[in-house]
């Protein structure tokens, strides 16, 4: 149905300027329920879906045909045409956009923290290739050993013959 353009952006912005869910009337009977989406701290986002029923009076209908450019007869048999939502129908779809935001802003601050860890490993490794100073882990459980990209350079070790297991790694040095 028309109207919900009339307030998506109003909508989204004060669900994230308040931090919290709204539902705004707009323009052609519909109503627009918005939530913020977080990732970690920040708001990143809102999300938002329309509902509602149509208006049936002329005298809305002659407002929206205008305001949209239609034909009257053709909005009136759309507006008389619509199947109402039972009102569960929209509790529910309120709680699986609510749940939908959360998973969308944990993927979001899932990314952002991957994209973090990405740049300090490349800072890391800059580093350790400029200073000419190698890094490796030993991995107790499993007895092996996991080592920088400067650790292989420093040693002359092709990364795919290395076994890092400490064992060979010892045999190797004697």
């Amino acid at each position: 149905w028309l109207g919900h353009e009339s307030c998506w952006d109003r909508a989204s912005l004060t669900a994230m300027r308040t931090d919290a869910p709204v539902d705004v009337a707009c323009l052609g009977g519909i109503r627009l329920y918005a939530v913020p989406i977080h990732a970690g701290e920040e708001i990143v986002g809102a999300m938002n879906f329309g509902y509602g029923d149509p208006p049936t009076d002329l005298e809305t209908l002659h407002e929206l045909a205008e305001a949209y450019h239609l034909s009257i007869d053709e909005l009136r048999a759309s507006a008389e045409s619509y199947e109402s939502r039972p009102p569960f129908i929209i509790e529910l779809a309120k709680r699986r956009i609510e749940a939908s935001a959360q998973l969308i802003g944990e993927i979001v601050r899932r990314k952002r923290a991957s994209d973090a860890l990405r740049a300090s490993e490349e800072t890391l490794n800059r580093a350790q290739r400029v200073a000419h100073v190698g890094s490796w882990t030993w991995h107790i459980t499993t007895d092996t050993l996991t080592w920088s990209d400067e650790m292989y350079r420093i040693f002359g070790i092709d990364r795919d013959t290395f076994t890092g297991h400490l064992p060979d790694v010892i045999a190797e040095a004697i």
